[in-house]
């Protein structure tokens, strides 16, 4: 590390720089990788022009800002000069010569902790002591001497470069002929499918904590005339190196993820009952999944397992006290919350106590913050094998994918100070490198198959969409214009750079329009309904209009007619198009067939979904509801009667609670209420009804009020997913967050605009 003259603005910017080193006359002149005409500075170090000139070498640098600490010890601003990281490239016959002319000028060599090279070349230290027969450190273990240097936090990936990071998690499959002749456990009631059979296959070899004669890809692999084996990024070479002993299975959801895992459940207990371990060795799977997906995990037991075959139990709440210890002598699978892991830590410890054959973990994204709880309680669990599901791998920064590493205790990758020097960092600076070793790690710790490269294999039925445009109703429109000049006001005012901490008050006004669309004043806070109520008493003709006192009469499923008084049991505009299509959808299967079609409601708001289900009633229809804060036991109860009640038609869940392993193929129709600000979360509630156990074409209906600030937010869903397509498309199209914020500003804009 030297002191370079530099020009650079750093204008408060962290993040180092690569550069090139080239000789300029009696100094070295640097300039920008990214941008190789721009001059970025000069050192004037003798000793590294003299080693320039002497022998054959090649300076790569990485430039550092300047870094200085204020009276609190916090980083500020320097006039000191910036510093440079020269790493020297050269023969390795002149390592002695080029330790010395440095040395000459007292310039010595150290490792290279701070900036990024390459593995593939070995790596010789001249002014490193080693003792006869022993032999210099490796590349990949001097980074972590890097003791000085802070933690990165995790940096957010845009929306374009999460798409093109979830590009190479797409690309984590195996070709379909490369797996073993593998069968399934005769415990399995249910034929698996060849993809499904790629994953046991995977699985299983991965847990013959092997490095040798693999089947699929791996960090390692074996030194041509050598007993060791060389990591595929890093370059370090070992006689030994510790195997991945798990991964993750991170198929899309709807394929079958939970199936796979019980599926390599029932071959490993089939393997240790041939060998005649005993049962005092390890044995049990302990699953530890959201409160919410559990009643899924026992349906699936059920369903794909023959009866008798595999012993469960669920250990949470109050069911604790009966469960039987230990838990390998008297379970095969254990299934558990995050929150009752996280509890136990702090109390009798017994989930941690116990030595686990393997810990599963379902939606593992929910542990991608290391300083949680939650990763901290499933970090420290003790198993022979680790597993991740999830769908969604990476949710905001690739730091979410090196948690996932760390849990399953990757060796090297596993510490972020690695994890951002090996592949988060050369992955920020966009180079060609970073890309190659990310598709290597991920295709070594990770199986992820898409709908649409296996759509020969699962043979789903249909999905279609369609748009129920909404008209307001001359009362709902009045309120909803009253809050849209709010909006309007506050909008103008936030042109003042003073005024920005009122974009609080725009999201809350926002709000307040987007539930005006779904029900009126009805699902207004309190103090909003004040205001609306001042207004009203201020203007000279408070009377009621028409829509407010006129009854509504409509249709029910049995032919029966829907009575609702006047006032607040009166559906809104956009609760009356649902319930038209409900019995529109019954009266047309009933030309078809006795059996009454069902239904999923889904909306992002509790209270509406009271709403919802006030109408309901008064249509006679028979549902069920899920959300939230349903109770366990409640939640179970609710599937259970969805699935299996004929005259159960509708099930009303909000949208986040059916995002989590909720199977509701029982459904064919989907009814989303209100668009989402992340189109993501639609499709996953979507995946709920139309996935793996659906026979049926799936209609879905999303609800959208013309002329509104739904507008806005559908404009914005397609927005997100046109960057997602030109980013998986690989076009050239750069656009700015700034470029962004301002385009969906000057929407907003024209949504608040009255017409």
């Amino acid at each position: 590390m030297v002191g370079v003259i530099s020009s650079i603005d750093w204008k408060g910017e962290t993040t180092p720089k690569r550069v090139s080193i080239e000789p300029f006359g009696n100094v070295l002149k640097l300039r920008l990788c990214t941008e190789p005409r721009k001059y970025a500075g000069m050192i004037t170090v003798p000793a590294l022009r003299k080693l320039h000139e002497k022998h054959s070498v090649h300076l790569a640098g990485t430039l550092f800002p300047p870094k200085t600490t204020d009276a609190k010890g916090k980083n500020a601003e320097s006039d000191a000069d910036p510093m440079v990281h020269v790493l020297v490239y050269g023969n390795r016959d002149d390592k002695d010569s080029i330790g010395a002319c440095l040395n000459e000028g007292d310039v010595f060599l150290q490792h290279p902790i701070t900036a990024p090279f390459d593995p593939r070349i070995t790596y010789l230290n001249p002014n490193y002591l080693v003792r006869p027969g022993g032999k210099g450190p490796e590349l990949g273990e001097v980074v972590a001497l890097g003791e000085d240097q802070e933690p990165e936090t995790a940096r957010s990936i845009s929306s374009a470069e999460k798409n093109k990071v979830m590009q190479i998690f797409d690309s984590a499959m195996p070709e379909t002929g490369t797996y073993s002749a593998i069968k399934q456990s005769q415990r399995l009631s249910t034929t698996l499918k060849e993809y499904q059979l790629v994953a046991l296959s995977v699985m299983v070899e991965r847990e013959t904590s092997r490095v040798h004669d693999l089947k699929f890809p791996s960090l390692w692999r074996p030194v041509k005339g050598s007993s060791g084996y060389r990591n595929n990024i890093t370059g370090v070479t070992q006689d030994n190196p510790t195997p991945l002993k798990g991964g993750i299975l991170a198929d899309e959801m709807g394929l079958g993820k939970t199936l796979s895992l019980l599926s390599l459940v029932c071959f490993s207990l089939d393997t240790l009952d041939e060998r005649g371990i005993p049962d005092s060795h390890p044995r049990a799977t302990l699953v530890i999944a959201p409160k919410s997906t559990i009643p899924a995990w026992e349906h699936q037991i059920k369903k794909h397992i023959q009866p008798g075959q595999v012993r469960y139990v669920v250990y949470h709440g109050t069911k604790r006290e009966g469960v039987k210890q230990p838990f390998n002598r008297n379970y095969d699978i254990v299934i558990t919350t995050y929150e009752t892991l996280h509890h136990d830590s702090k109390a009798d410890n017994k989930l941690r106590d116990e030595k686990w054959y393997r810990v599963v973990l379902d939606e593992a994204h929910r542990i991608r913050n290391r300083a949680s709880a939650q990763f901290k309680a499933a970090a420290e669990l003790n198993s022979y094998y680790r597993w991740c599901l999830t769908g969604t791998p990476i949710q905001n920064s690739l730091d979410d994918y090196c948690a996932l590493l760390a849990f399953l205790q990757v060796e090297t990758f596993r510490e972020k100070r690695l994890f951002d020097y090996w592949i988060a960092g050369p992955m920020e600076r966009k180079g060609a490198r970073g890309v190659n070793d990310l598709k290597i790690l991920v295709a070594a710790t990770c199986l992820r198959r898409t709908k649409n490269m296996v759509e020969d294999a699962v043979e789903l039925p249909g999905k279609s969409e369609v748009i129920e445009p909404i008209q307001l109703a001359p009362a709902e429109r009045e309120i909803y214009e009253f809050f849209q000049r709010k909006a309007s006001k506050i909008m103008v005012r936030l042109d003042q750079p003073e005024q920005c901490e009122r974009k609080n008050n725009t999201l809350s006004i926002i709000n307040n329009m987007r539930v005006i669309c779904n029900h009126g004043e009805d699902l207004l806070p309190e103090s909003q309904v004040a205001i609306w109520n001042d207004h009203k008493k201020a203007k000279e003709d408070t009377s009621l209009s028409p829509e407010r006192v006129e009854g509504l009469s409509l249709p029910s499923p049995g032919g029966v007619h829907c009575n609702f008084n006047t006032g607040s049991n009166r559906p809104s505009t956009k609760v009356q198009a649902l319930l038209k299509n409900l019995e529109k959808e019954q009266r047309a299967s009933g030309k078809v067939s006795p059996k009454l079609v069902k239904s999923v409601v889904f909306s992002q708001w509790t209270k509406m979904l009271d709403l919802v289900g006030d109408a309901l009633r008064g249509c006679n229809y028979e549902f069920a509801r899920i959300d939230g804060g349903s109770s366990l036991s409640y939640r179970s109860d609710a599937l259970q009667r969805f699935n299996e009640n004929g005259n159960c038609t509708v099930m009303l869940a909000s949208t986040r609670s059916a995002a989590e392993g909720i199977d509701m193929t029982a459904a064919s129709f989907v009814h989303i209420l209100e668009p989402h600000w992340n189109p993501k979360l639609e499709d996953q509630a979507i995946a709920r009804v139309h996935r793996i156990g659906q026979s049926r074409n799936v209609l879905v209906t999303k609800y959208l009020v013309q002329n509104s600030i739904e507008d806005y937010v559908r404009w914005l869903q397609d927005d997100k997913n046109w960057i997602t397509q030109i980013s998986l498309a690989g076009t050239d199209v750069e656009l700015s967050s700034l470029d962004l914020d301002c385009q969906r500003r000057e929407k907003l804009q024209q949504v608040f605009t009255l017409t």
